[in-house]
């Protein structure tokens, strides 16, 4: 291990493991991510390094403390006191990737051209689920630009059964 985040990202998994939390460790990684990403003020907050760190993790304590694991704040209380908050997105998408290797979870997002009911998004996740041997976790898309079908990519692969890509294969000759 090269990189100090990966080095906390174990270290979350390790206790989560230990503690029987991995899926709460998870849920709240999820979380904390999206709050992360969407609000840039709470994100230069965390990583300005001018803020005592105290005031740091009382404002954690307040806006998490209900939300969140009480091992999972102490987690983040630590990358803190390290000043490691500027790899908090590192940290967070290492532990993601870590549970899911270890879970056996792959994530797709499901794109179509019109709203997908919750059955047909299950029916898709049953026929990965059997065709990958792992436990599908999928988001959804809608991407007028298809037409018509569906289109699902993960990281190691990609279905496109869209309307778009058969024309553009008749037309290019693809």
């Amino acid at each position: 291990m090269n990189n100090d985040y990966e080095k906390f990202s174990l270290t979350l998994f390790d206790i989560g493991l230990n503690q029987k939390l991995l899926n709460v460790f998870y849920r709240n990684s999820l979380t904390l991510l999206d709050i992360v990403k969407s609000n840039q003020m709470f994100n230069e907050f965390l990583i300005d390094l001018s803020i005592d760190k105290n005031k740091k993790k009382k404002v954690i304590q307040e806006i998490f403390n209900k939300k969140f694991n009480n091992l999972f704040i102490y987690f983040i209380w630590t990358v803190i006191d390290l000043n490691q908050t500027k790899s908090i997105l590192n940290i967070l998408n290492k532990f993601i990737s870590i549970y899911f290797e270890y879970t056996k979870t792959k994530l797709v997002k499901i794109y179509s051209a019109f709203p997908l009911n919750s059955k047909q998004l299950n029916n898709i996740k049953n026929i990965l689920n059997k065709k990958t041997n792992m436990n599908v976790k999928y988001t959804f898309a809608i991407d007028k630009n298809l037409i018509g079908g569906v289109k699902i990519v993960s990281d190691s692969f990609t279905i496109d059964n869209t309307i778009k890509t058969k024309i553009n294969n008749i037309k290019y000759g693809g």
